[in-house]
């Protein structure tokens, strides 16, 4: 890279930082302290259990029944293992990359008739 991108990259990370510095700075921390002291342990692990069934289950759920109308059988345990399998792959690489590879596994797999 050129100096100036660099330069550029420099800049942009210190006025970042300076930006969470002062919105942090007018956050109480002993109030967040006393707000996660307060909360309900058990509504919080009801919402994350609820939170982790639609995003495994019930997405997995309409993803296999896409694939039913596009002429894939796949189990609905099959499924599920695709969209965790691929999910590091969708968040650390760009774009639909995640999709790509979920096809490819199908396609190594012989699912679509």
């Amino acid at each position: 890279m050129n100096k100036k991108k660099i330069k550029f990259i420099k800049h942009f990370f210190i006025l970042l930082l300076l930006i969470f510095i002062f919105l942090f700075s007018k956050i109480d921390f002993f109030e967040i302290i006393k707000i996660f002291k307060d909360i309900n342990l058990f509504l919080l692990s009801f919402a994350v259990f609820i939170s982790f069934l639609n995003k495994i289950f019930l997405n997995a759920n309409m993803w296999k029944h896409i694939l039913k109308y596009l002429g894939c059988n796949t189990p609905i345990k099959e499924a599920v293992f695709i969209r965790m399998a691929s999910y590091p792959i969708k968040i650390l690489l760009p774009i639909k990359s995640g999709e790509f590879f979920r096809a490819l596994y199908l396609k190594k797999q012989k699912f679509f008739l």
